[in-house]
């Protein structure tokens, strides 16, 4: 049994790790800032897992491959006939930002299309910057919002909804991440299944060997991911 505590690694002053208060620790990284945290728990010899992130230090590594599941997002899209698409990204500063961003753009190239006319707009992966940014992009009249994450695509979706349009009659809708609160909405939302759940679990698991005196030799693991088809995607 363990106690668990969360803190933010910007919260971290350097050098200051005390390998007596931890049996462990789960790292979910998004930023190349945080190697620097990331070393000292290995110097301090306290058994890590990095989550969410590709890293490349000696250390357990449990994510996804960004790149492709957003690639595939994209191909759905314009699979099911759309090709007035906009894309609603996050924070530029962190990896999910550039990885998902590169993976859209290979889809669009794929079918053809240029991804530099492709409307964009950058988010902060809130509500609100779904919002926001659903409001300048639905100028290009768009057939399909592409979000990078459910939360965004919720805040778009009441933007669109304010237009007195309708998803996905009018526009279709797809997100990241298949949250709960996607089966919440008035048309559940179509998304990308990013493993989260299991990653988390296997994360726990793998630190927890680590913990218990496994010694075996650090490595990723790398957890599949799909499209979840729901109502807010249709086909053009």
């Amino acid at each position: 049994k363990y106690n668990i505590v969360v803190k933010g690694i910007d919260m971290h002053e350097a050098g200051t790790l005390n390998p007596t208060y931890y049996d462990g620790i789960i790292v979910l990284s998004q930023r190349t800032e945080d190697r620097a945290f990331m070393e000292e728990v290995l110097e301090k010899k306290i058994p890590m897992v990095v989550i969410c992130r590709k890293v490349d230090i000696d250390a357990l590594n449990v994510t996804t491959d960004e790149t492709k599941e957003m690639e595939t997002a994209m191909d759905y899209l314009i699979e099911n006939g759309h090709r007035n698409i906009c894309v609603i990204e996050g924070a530029p500063n962190l990896d999910s930002t550039r990885l998902r961003h590169i993976g859209w753009q290979n889809a669009a190239r794929k079918h053809g299309l240029d991804p530099d006319i492709i409307p964009t707009v950058s988010g902060t992966y809130r509500y609100a910057s779904g919002y926001q940014g659903a409001k300048l992009l639905l100028e290009y009249h768009p057939t399909a919002l592409l979000c990078f994450n459910d939360e965004m695509a919720f805040g778009a979706r009441e933007a669109i909804v304010e237009e007195g349009l309708k998803v996905p009659d009018d526009v279709s809708l797809i997100g990241f991440d298949n949250i709960e609160r996607v089966l919440g909405l008035p048309t559940p939302l179509c998304t990308v299944d990013g493993s989260l759940e299991t990653m988390a679990q296997k994360a726990f698991e793998r630190l927890d060997q680590r913990i218990r005196g496994d010694s075996s030799p650090c490595g990723t693991v790398m957890l599949p991911a799909r499209v979840v088809c729901r109502g807010s995607c249709r086909r053009k």
